[in-house]
C-alpha cells in the first residue's frame, strides 16, 4: 500500500492554509523591511565538508548527504539551521576570507 502521509519533517499546504501562510509571510516581510531588515535566500545544497566542519549541533545530526555524478559530496542542511551558508557571506564579494 502507498503511504500518502507527508515525509517526516515536511508538510503540505492546501489552499486554505496556503492563503493564510502567504498573508502572514507578506505582513512579516513588510514589517521587517520597514524595520530595516534585508531579505536574502541561500542555496539549498552545500558542500558536505563545509557543513561537517562546523561544531556539532542538533541540526548536524539531521543532515542528508549524497554523492553526485561528479563524485562531489553534497548535503541538504536542515531548513531551520540558523547558520547562513557561504553564499550568504560572499554575496557581494568574490573572495573567501577563510580557508
Amino acid at each position: 500500500m502507498i503511504d500518502l502521509q507527508p515525509v517526516k519533517g515536511t508538510r503540505d499546504f492546501f489552499p486554505d492554509k496556503m492563503r493564510l501562510r502567504n498573508w502572514l509571510f507578506e505582513v512579516w516581510r513588510n514589517v521587517s523591511v520597514q524595520a530595516g531588515f534585508e531579505e536574502y535566500d541561500t542555496c539549498v545544497l552545500e558542500h558536505e565538508d563545509f557543513i561537517s566542519k562546523r561544531p556539532e549541533t542538533k541540526f548536524s545530526k539531521q543532515l542528508y548527504s549524497f554523492e553526485d555524478k561528479g563524485g562531489r559530496r553534497l548535503s541538504f542542511p536542515p531548513r531551520n539551521d540558523p547558520f547562513i551558508g557561504p553564499s550568504g557571506f560572499f554575496s557581494t564579494k568574490n573572495h573567501c576570507p577563510f580557508q
